[in-house]
């Protein structure tokens, strides 16, 4: 199997270097930056500080707003329930409707809020293929 001119090149320069003789333009200027690269390493600084991370932020207001909305529908719950020795049927039936109201809104949230979820993670997949 012969290898082409410029591995040949390469392993040539890569020899003569090693004897002493000088670098090709391209290796000395990958090894300069090589050389960069180390110091910067070196350096011993701080991480960059984020401003804010918008991302996990934003996750956390959901998951919170969601929270919020499962406390108060659990709560109206258990509201109706102590309340309901001492109600009329008009009032019951009105109190279960609204309570039924809050489950289906709750559910259609989690729901879309969860779609959400999917579809980005199911478009992060797709490009992450194509990468």
């Amino acid at each position: 199997m012969a290898l082409p001119m410029e591995v040949h090149s390469l392993m040539r320069h890569v020899s003569e270097s090693a004897a002493g003789a000088a670098m090709p333009p391209k290796l000395e200027a990958h090894s300069q930056l090589g050389a960069q690269f180390e110091n910067l390493m070196n350096r011993s600084s701080a991480p960059p500080k984020v401003a804010s991370d918008e991302g996990s932020e934003t996750v956390s207001k959901l998951v919170l707003d969601q929270q919020s909305q499962i406390d108060s529908t659990l709560n109206d719950v258990d509201k109706v329930m102590h309340d309901m020795p001492n109600m009329g049927v008009n009032e019951l039936t009105s109190s279960v409707i609204r309570v039924s109201a809050e489950f289906v809104s709750m559910h259609v949230n989690i729901t879309t809020k969860m779609a959400v979820v999917n579809s980005s993670k199911s478009a992060f997949e797709t490009l992450m293929k194509q990468g």
